[in-house]
């Protein structure tokens, strides 16, 4: 008769501490919205886009270099009403593995552009920068990333 009641004991404890635990456990994030509310479209009929002042070319990294990898990195990108560079989105990935879309990420977060405007007023707007990878002095395929480049930042290449 001893052994039931034990069992019920060890289950008990066992249950309490589950529920325990799982009301601890941090609710997971809602997932980003991208973009986010409020951005504006680069094409956007009434939009003054933004213009590029100081752009950051990315680094291609050794490991990228020596594992041969070549390609583009589609990124886009919100310009805040200040010209800057708010949030970044890795539209198509290259290598996340050696680095490239993140030194792409970096160097775009670097740039300084103006801010875009509409019916004169400042307002984020959302951009696509495609960042080229290639070894050499071969040309990169022509990978599209949209039509949203600020002008004089159409493509870079490494």
């Amino acid at each position: 008769m001893n052994a039931p009641v034990r069992l019920s004991s060890v289950l008990g404890i066992a249950l309490s501490l589950s529920i325990s635990v799982s009301s601890q456990t941090p609710a997971q994030p809602a997932a980003r919205v991208w973009p986010p509310p409020g951005v504006h479209r680069y094409d956007e009929p009434g939009l003054t886009p933004p213009r590029l002042l100081h752009d950051v070319t990315p680094q291609y990294t050794s490991d990228a270099m020596r594992a041969g990898i070549e390609g583009s990195v589609c990124l886009e990108a919100v310009v805040d009403v200040d010209g800057h560079v708010a949030a970044v989105h890795i539209a198509r990935s290259l290598d996340a593995l050696n680095g490239l879309d993140e030194h792409a990420v970096r160097a775009l977060e670097k740039w300084r552009l103006t801010p875009g405007f509409k019916d004169g007023e400042a307002v984020p707007v959302l951009i696509t920068v495609q960042n080229s990878f290639t070894m050499g002095k071969k040309k990169p395929s022509a990978a599209d990333c949209g039509p949203s480049v600020p002008p004089g930042a159409a493509k870079t290449d490494n």
